[in-house]
């Protein structure tokens, strides 16, 4: 009998966005409207586009629905579909086609400290100007594509061909969208999203591109050790004087730069507008904190103990709402930022590790227990 605990991780967060994505769309409707010669061209190609790429993956996933299931748990197909749908959504905002580059790619190059990067990078932002509806369109398809296939198609072939199609994906974005996720621009910090939600993707991603990770614990282990290095690097940029984080009005800053956008819930930002003021006169003791906490669940992942998945994912959280604005909020965003799908990653972890999928087996008189 199989148990299905890591499916409620993927569920409830779609439950959850839901109205949060409403929001989004009720304050584009309400303050922003797609220019009149350009309307029809706006909801024509989304609309087109984003029907073709759904349907593509349901025949994709049912067309292989006899083949062999992958021994991956589906709960981490799901994650990976529900983060990718989000995405698509979000990729098909009204502002979207014109306002992607000026409040979310151009604000990310612009901070790029290399000349010679900086007109690499450059060379997407001006292939997108060309036709951004079109450009707009097809991304959120491709956003959608990935959404669907992950949600709907169980086979190792199938996953195995989507991974690969959202690695290339999540890189394209990785760079040109996340400017490598920010290790170029400025000073890069954990609380506002280092290294990118499309790295994390990735991550997310590899084990299904190979048998590797059909063994429960060569999983556990690939994603544990992904978060200590997570944390390692993370604790050291925090650390490093020279990045300003020990200064006074470091984190005030960061939580009201990212005020007064996209209309976000008024009791969040309530909440948000009252704690920034009170960061200042903390930011010595947060950033202790944000250096010793990451560096104390090193040890405690390090342990194998299961708690230390949940305790991570109850140290990001509140960092993800806080610093990241819940993702969604912060400019016309196209994904939830780096918080979310690490707190979804550490909560299947904890579910996953927790839950055994019992199979009786009688072998001469005795009962057998497979653990899968």
């Amino acid at each position: 009998m199989k148990i299905n605990r890591t499916y409620s991780v993927a569920i409830i967060t779609l439950i959850v966005m839901i109205p949060l994505l409403f929001f989004i769309f009720m304050y584009d409707i309400s303050e922003f409207s797609v220019p009149s010669p350009e309307f029809n061209r706006f909801y024509v190609y989304s609309m087109t586009y984003g029907f073709l790429a759904s349907l593509a993956a349901i025949v994709l996933s049912f067309s292989m629905r006899n083949m062999k299931k992958s021994s991956l748990p589906y709960g981490l197909a799901l994650i990976n579909g529900v983060l990718w749908f989000v995405d698509g959504i979000l990729q098909l905002q009204p502002q979207m086609p014109y306002g992607f580059l000026a409040f979310v790619i151009y604000p990310v190059i612009s901070g790029v400290q290399y000349d010679s990067l900086y007109n690499f990078l450059m060379i997407g932002y001006n292939i997108w100007i060309i036709h951004p509806y079109q450009f707009n369109a097809i991304s959120g398809a491709i956003q959608l594509f990935l959404g669907i296939s992950f949600i709907f198609n169980r086979s190792e072939r199938g996953l195995k061909i989507i991974a690969y199609v959202t690695i290339a994906w999540s890189l394209i974005i990785w760079v040109f969208g996340e400017a490598f996720g920010g290790i170029f621009s400025g000073i890069p910090s954990y609380l506002t999203g280092f290294p990118g939600s499309a790295f994390v993707y990735v991550i997310m991603t590899v084990p299904f591109i190979s048998g590797y990770f059909n063994s429960k614990e060569k999983l556990v282990n690939y994603f544990t050790y992904s978060v200590i290095i997570y944390f390692t690097i993370s604790a050291i940029l925090q650390a490093i004087p020279g990045n300003g984080y020990w200064h006074n009005g470091a984190y005030a800053n960061i939580v009201y730069s990212s005020l007064f956008n996209l209309g976000e819930p008024y009791i969040l930002y309530l909440f948000l507008n009252s704690l920034w003021p009170a960061l200042i006169s903390f930011n010595y003791y947060l950033n202790v904190i944000f250096v010793i906490v990451p560096v104390a669940l090193i040890v405690l992942l390090y342990s194998k103990n299961r708690i230390s998945f949940l305790f991570s994912a109850a140290y990001i959280f509140p960092l993800w709402v806080i610093f990241q604005n819940m993702g969604i909020y912060v400019n016309p965003s196209t994904d939830p930022n780096s918080g979310l799908p690490l707190v979804m990653l550490l909560l299947f972890l904890y579910l996953y590790t927790y839950e055994p999928s019992i199979v009786g087996k009688t072998i001469n008189g005795r009962i057998e227990n497979k653990i899968s």
